[in-house]
C-alpha cells in the first residue's frame, strides 16, 4: 500500500467526517474519564488541541492503511464493520503508544473509553448517512421508476423493495404487495 494509492482511494468529506469524529471522541472520553468540572481545557490539559489533533491523525490515517475508506457507506457490510473494529482497536493502541512517547498524564483507560467511542461515532455515522440516502431515495420513489407489485409480502419480498429504492436506476416502483397470506 503506498501513501498515492491510498490519497486517490480517500473521498476528503468522509476523511474530513472521521477526523471530527475523532476530535469529538478524544474529548468527550476525557469528560467522561476526569468528569466535567476536571476536564477544562485551560486548567488540567494545557495542551489538549496539540494532543487531540496528534491522535486524531494518528486514528486517520490507520483507518486510512486499514482501507476503511474503500467502501461506499451506505452499502457497509459485515466484512467493513470488521475492518472498522479493527482500525479502531489498532489506532487506541498507537495512540496509546503516542501518548508514553509523548510523555502525557493520560492513562490507558482514557484510550479505551476513545476507541470505545470512536468506533461507536463511526458506525453511527455511516448509518445515519445510509438512513438519510434511503430516506431520499423513498421520497423520491413516486417521481422515477415503472408502478410495480412485487409478489410475496415476506421478507424477499421486503427485501426486494428495499433494493429497488436503494437503487432507482433499475426502474421500479414498488406500489404494492401480492400475497395469498391475509396476515402479511
Amino acid at each position: 500500500v503506498t501513501l498515492n494509492s491510498v490519497i486517490r482511494r480517500v473521498k476528503i468529506p468522509h476523511l474530513v467526517v472521521d477526523f471530527g469524529i475523532f476530535f469529538v471522541s478524544f474529548y468527550v472520553s476525557l469528560v467522561l474519564r476526569r468528569g466535567w468540572e476536571n476536564a477544562t481545557l485551560e486548567m488540567h490539559i494545557p495542551h489538549f488541541v496539540h494532543y487531540a489533533l496528534i491522535f486524531a491523525t494518528a486514528r486517520t490515517l490507520t483507518f486510512c492503511l486499514f482501507r476503511v475508506y474503500d467502501v461506499i457507506w451506505r452499502y457497509i457490510s459485515f466484512a467493513d464493520v470488521q475492518r472498522i473494529v479493527r482500525a479502531s482497536l489498532f489506532s487506541g493502541l498507537i495512540c496509546f503508544g503516542l501518548s508514553r512517547v509523548l510523555k502525557t498524564d493520560f492513562t490507558p483507560y482514557l484510550f479505551g473509553i476513545d476507541t470505545l467511542l470512536s468506533a461507536v461515532f463511526i458506525f453511527s455515522a455511516r448509518l445515519i448517512r445510509r438512513w438519510v440516502h434511503e430516506r431520499v431515495t423513498v421520497e423520491a420513489l413516486p417521481e422515477k421508476g415503472r408502478p410495480s407489485i412485487i409478489y410475496g409480502a415476506g421478507s424477499a419480498g421486503r427485501l426486494l423493495a428495499q433494493h429497488f429504492a436503494a437503487n432507482p436506476e433499475f426502474g421500479f416502483r414498488p406500489i404494492a404487495f401480492l400475497d395469498d397470506d391475509h396476515s402479511k
